[in-house]
């Protein structure tokens, strides 16, 4: 029997017969950091992420952050939380990371940003006839601007600029971050980043002065983020710098290696979206209502218990980063986060309805902050430790070839490079594999000799010119 020839009885008791798709086991000692949204508070918010999770295949971490900066793309500079002359916005930037294909971080962003997708085909559409009408009769009629809800991802910095001067929202979607990260590190495209990382507080304005214009301003620049990557690619495009800067300590990570969620078969997703399915909801209605609801300015409130408990976990993980000895950058990372757990709060509360931020709104958005608060800590000291050696290495390397004879002393390279003994000693251990230096005596003192490096040295691209 085809389903067209179903009656809604027959399609009911069909549909009640699925479930929610089932997790695989795993085994209990894995490293995998998971999000359990039993503990959200029942709210619009979460129905949406109980209904993408009944049809998709991706981990729910991923549905969750996508969910967040899709959600923040169509709400925009309108909406904001104001403490005297400080101004908190919702706009959100997040990567996804994992294993290419099997853990279906494009599939998530695709289907969450589906409905953002039609508005910014709507709006095409709208933009295309008046466009002609324009066309037709320029006389006594403003030209029309084309309004985006998602940017191209191939644009230039100078067209974004004069996209966002006319736009309150919007958000870049990049199917692949570690490519966006390596094409934004090279010299002619590096300003695009410092650009970014420069208006992801939405100041009041911003001043650009391109050689091919003269300066103008942009009110509030808006813009959300939403990316994926593997690990590999996401390691290959980071510079030193951007894990120190403040770029990524921009970004919320979502972090995933196995996928536990069983894998939904084409015919069963036709079934799993029907709108008599118990789980369906109307979420481009969720969407567009936020894009066409917030045109003016629009300051949300705490509720008393809902201020006492965001004040709790401020000081909470404000005295965490100042706790962390080890890692400055680890207490950055926290003190932004900080920030999104209001961030997310409001999100939160006006997915469902309202410009009042409830106790509620913030028991969830500290439950999901704790939980990319653990992305933070395993990024950083597990997936990236990789580049902080190398680029300590290279810190050893080039130090000794600086020196005279391109020679100096253990006791010296310690000092200069700030290490301790076993520290130095493990760096050194790699430095002597790759055949870049080598033990020397001089004097009676125990000195390390600079090597011309082999074929197979990982460093030979920063090996200094003096050398």
């Amino acid at each position: 029997m085809s389903i067209n020839s179903e009656t809604k009885d027959q399609i009911k008791d069909r549909l009640a017969k699925l479930e929610t798709p089932g997790r695989r086991s795993v085994k209990s000692i894995d490293k995998e950091i998971r999000l359990d949204i039993n503990h959200l508070n029942p709210s619009i918010f979460k129905d949406m992420i109980v209904y993408y999770d009944n049809i998709l295949s991706s981990p729910i971490e991923y549905i969750v952050t996508s969910l967040l900066t899709g959600l923040s793309g169509v709400i925009g500079k309108r909406a904001y939380i104001e403490f005297d002359h400080i101004r908190v916005y919702f706009n959100v930037w997040s990567v996804i990371i994992g294993k290419s294909s099997t853990m279906k971080k494009t599939t998530c962003i695709n289907r969450v940003l589906r409905d953002l997708e039609d508005i910014n085909a709507r709006l095409y559409q709208d933009y295309n006839s008046k466009k002609m009408l324009y066309d037709a009769v320029p006389e006594g009629n403003n030209k029309p601007e084309r309004e985006y809800i998602i940017y191209p991802d191939d644009i230039t910095i100078e067209k974004l600029l004069e996209k966002i001067a006319n736009q309150s929202k919007g958000i870049f979607r990049y199917s692949e971050f570690g490519q966006f990260l390596k094409q934004f590190n090279k010299g002619y495209a590096g300003d695009f980043k410092q650009f970014l990382t420069h208006i992801y507080d939405v100041p009041k304005q911003y001043e650009y002065d391109r050689i091919s214009r003269e300066g103008k301003f942009i009110e509030r620049p808006y813009i959300s983020i939403l990316g994926a990557s593997t690990i590999e690619w996401f390691k290959a495009g980071l510079e030193n710098a951007d894990v120190s800067s403040g770029f990524l300590a921009r970004f919320l990570f979502s972090i995933r290696n196995v996928n536990d969620k069983e894998f939904i078969s084409l015919f069963d997703l036709q079934d799993r979206n029907l709108p008599l399915q118990s789980k369906h909801i109307d979420t481009y209605k969720i969407f567009n209502r936020l894009n066409e609801s917030i045109t003016v300015d629009t300051k949300l409130t705490f509720d008393k218990d809902a201020i006492g408990l965001m004040k709790m976990h401020e000081i909470r993980i404000n005295q965490r980063a100042d706790n962390i000895i080890t890692s400055n950058d680890e207490s950055s990372y926290l003190t932004r986060l900080s920030t999104y757990c209001f961030k997310i709060s409001g999100i939160i509360a006006l997915t469902n309805k309202r410009t009042n931020i409830t106790k509620e709104d913030v028991q969830d958005a500290i439950t999901l902050c704790n939980y990319y608060e653990k992305n933070i800590s395993f990024l950083l000291d597990d997936q990236l430790k990789t580049n902080r050696h190398t680029a300590k290495e290279t810190e050893i390397y080039e130090f000794i070839c600086r020196q005279e004879n391109k020679t100096a002393s253990r006791s010296l390279i310690m000092n200069k490079c700030r290490l301790t003994s076993k520290e130095f000693e493990g760096y050194l251990e790699t430095l002597k594999d790759k055949d870049l230096v080598t033990d020397y005596f001089r004097k009676n003192q125990n000195c390390l000799l600079y090597t011309s490096p082999s074929p197979r040295d990982g460093l030979l691209s920063r090996m200094p010119s003096s050398a």
